[in-house]
């Protein structure tokens, strides 16, 4: 910095290093005067500060009215113990910390650090850097650009990170073309500093993150714990890292809406706060924008069992979409009633009106969980639950296409297979049934069904995990009905 005094000699010598660095840098990038860690602006000095894409001074005033800027490039990671000569400055442009480079760390005292002189912080493009629990505060401004990545383990998110008013640095910034990341060890909130638009969303907390207002995110990832949305709406481009309990939560109000949902199944990795309970829906019609949502709902089923949820399902243009629906739940979320009887219990009723919706089979799965049902051919949206609302048809209509004409064993699909394939059957009338598997020897590997069954189209999967390559054959005994298919394993 320049002495409050100084000879002749002194400003043509200062003069000249402007100049200079003028000629070989450009005078519209030059700044008043710049002080950069470890480079002196002299005339022997070769090297010049990194450039800025934006100018730090629009031009190059006269020298008495020369301000002075400090820029700390900060490469590694930043603990803050004392704060009391950050940012000390006889100028009235505070300096600033710009963070560039990945994988950074910024650490201040739990009671946080309002630095002295306001100085500004910027996290640039291609740098991450992760704030953990640390408050930055003060009457500087905090700037995060496009590309750059921030982290948050404060429990009241970026708001609790970061306190600076913006009075000076031109007020705080959070680019929407950013990527946010909320890691703490306890439950967050995102935090009212949040865009409403982010390149890019982590959720690495296994206490939860919850949204602190409506998002639009470009990719969302899952590393650790759950997205509570509350009343707010996520919409989403992609989801990664999901599983059983890493999931979004929409059991308040909230909803989750993807776009784009055609003829290829897409995955709402949805579920309460307690338990995981995924929708994929496979849309046959005019592609289009749906929200989905799953919330706890225990009133009994009059016919039986249930599983204690109900979805609730909207496209964005009405009437245009059939789709296949796919609900998945865990067995805690299953009655008593259901678990008797599991087989009996799947059928999917619009609570709307309480009418069974779709056609043809039901396609099931309860080895793994989540446990899974699909049926196709559903054209209206709203409402759903899986359950025994009502024990026959309501209509001559729904007679015909709910209940077959005559018993049937379907050929299985996919044969081959690998390791998993699934059977369906039909049944016109009550009856007792069985289904067995049995190999090229006539020994039985597997028993499917062995239970009362209502009519209706019905389905089971067989996972051959455990057995060995080679044909098999598939046999179905309904009252005085019984037929053989052939199925082979291919390992």
């Amino acid at each position: 910095q320049r002495g409050a005094e100084g000879g002749e000699a002194k400003r043509a010598n200062e003069e000249a290093v402007i100049q200079k660095v003028s000629a070989d840098y450009g005078a519209p990038w030059l700044p008043d005067i710049v002080q950069e860690s470890g480079i002196t602006p002299d005339a022997e000095n070769k090297e010049a500060p990194e450039r800025s894409d934006t100018p730090l001074f629009e031009t190059v005033k006269p020298f008495a009215q020369k301000k002075i800027l400090t820029d700390f490039y900060v490469h590694g990671s930043f603990t803050v113990v004392d704060s009391a000569y950050i940012g000390k400055s006889s100028s009235s442009n505070a300096s600033r910390f710009i963070f560039s480079g990945q994988d950074k760390s910024y650490t201040t005292p739990s009671t946080g650090v309002t630095y002295f002189s306001a100085p500004n912080f910027a996290v640039t493009t291609g740098s991450s850097l992760d704030l953990g629990a640390s408050i930055v505060g003060g009457d500087g401004s905090f700037r995060v650009d496009s590309g750059a990545v921030l982290g948050s383990g404060h429990p009241a998110g970026l708001t609790g990170n970061v306190t600076c008013t913006g009075v000076n640095g031109g007020g705080n910034s959070f680019s929407k073309l950013g990527v946010y990341a909320f890691n703490g060890s306890t439950a967050q909130v995102t935090g009212s500093l949040l865009p409403d638009s982010v390149s890019g969303l982590i959720i690495d907390n296994t206490s939860g993150v919850t949204l602190s207002d409506t998002l639009m995110a470009g990719d969302v990832t899952f590393t650790n714990g759950k997205l509570i949305l509350g009343a707010n709406v996520l919409v989403a481009d992609t989801i990664n890292g999901i599983n059983s309990s890493r999931y979004i939560v929409t059991d308040v109000a909230g909803s989750l809406t993807l776009k784009s949902v055609g003829s290829a199944t897409v995955l709402f990795p949805i579920g309460t706060a307690f338990s995981y309970a995924p929708v994929w829906i496979t849309n046959h019609g005019t592609t289009d924008t749906f929200s989905a949502s799953v919330a706890t709902d225990v009133a009994p089923a009059p016919a039986g069992g249930r599983v204690m949820l109900k979805w609730n399902i909207a496209e964005a243009v009405a009437g245009g979409s059939t789709s296949k629906l796919k609900f998945g739940w865990m067995a805690s979320q299953e009655n008593a009633a259901m678990v008797a009887d599991r087989p009996n219990s799947i059928n999917f009723f619009s609570m709307t009106d309480t009418t069974e919706v779709g056609k043809g089979y039901y396609s099931t799965q309860f080895a793994t969980e989540p446990h899974t049902a699909d049926r196709d051919s559903i054209a209206s949206f709203g409402p759903f639950a899986l359950g025994r609302f009502k024990g026959t048809a309501t209509s001559v209509e729904d007679d015909i296409a709910l209940i077959p004409d005559v018993f049937r064993l379907q050929q299985n699909y996919p044969n081959p297979f690998n390791p998993s394939t699934t059977i369906k059957y039909d049944i016109p009338a009550a009856a007792h049934v069985t289904l067995r598997v049995y190999d090229a020897l006539g020994r039985m590997v597997a028993e499917l069904v062995n239970r009362d069954h209502q009519p209706g189209f019905h389905s089971v999967e067989w996972n051959a995990g455990q057995s060995t390559s080679g044909v098999y054959f598939c046999r179905i005994v309904a009252g005085d009905f019984v037929s053989v298919k052939k199925l082979i394993l291919v390992k």
